[in-house]
């Protein structure tokens, strides 16, 4: 048989595993996806005169601009909503991060449960070094 494997029931096992796992990480990964689109970010520019609204799924959801920016140049509008939108979508780009390292975290014993089974050492992660041929 396949060395490392054990019995053909234990093999079994690790391959049930491993067929469940791309259905624990789309599970996650929706998961991670709805948990983006629930959070409300807002980029600001001139003291908060322009802001704009996104969504961790990079959604821009509202844009607000002073009425007291109206009578001043285009130029000067053009320039804050582009400073707005930038630092929005730089606090999406962080939230995304930060969201996907958690999803990845929780996803890590899942992951280590199926090394280990694959591993055929009774379920205990090994060290991988030379003793372990």
């Amino acid at each position: 048989m396949f060395r490392g494997f054990g019995s053909p029931a234990s093999m079994l096992g690790v391959l049930s595993k491993l067929g469940a796992a791309p259905q624990i990480v789309q599970d996650a990964a929706t998961k991670s996806n709805q948990a983006l689109n629930a959070l409300v970010l807002v980029g600001k520019a001139g003291g908060g005169m322009v802001k704009v609204t996104f969504t961790g799924l990079r959604k821009c959801t509202a844009v607000e601009v002073s009425p007291s920016l109206m009578t001043g140049p285009p130029v000067v509008i053009s320039d804050l909503l582009r400073t707005a939108v930038n630092d929005g979508l730089e606090q999406v780009a962080a939230a995304e991060q930060a969201q996907h390292a958690a999803t990845a975290q929780a996803l890590l014993p899942e992951v280590l449960a199926v090394m280990a089974a694959m591993s055929g050492n009774g379920g205990k992660p090994t060290r991988g070094g030379p003793d372990d041929r």
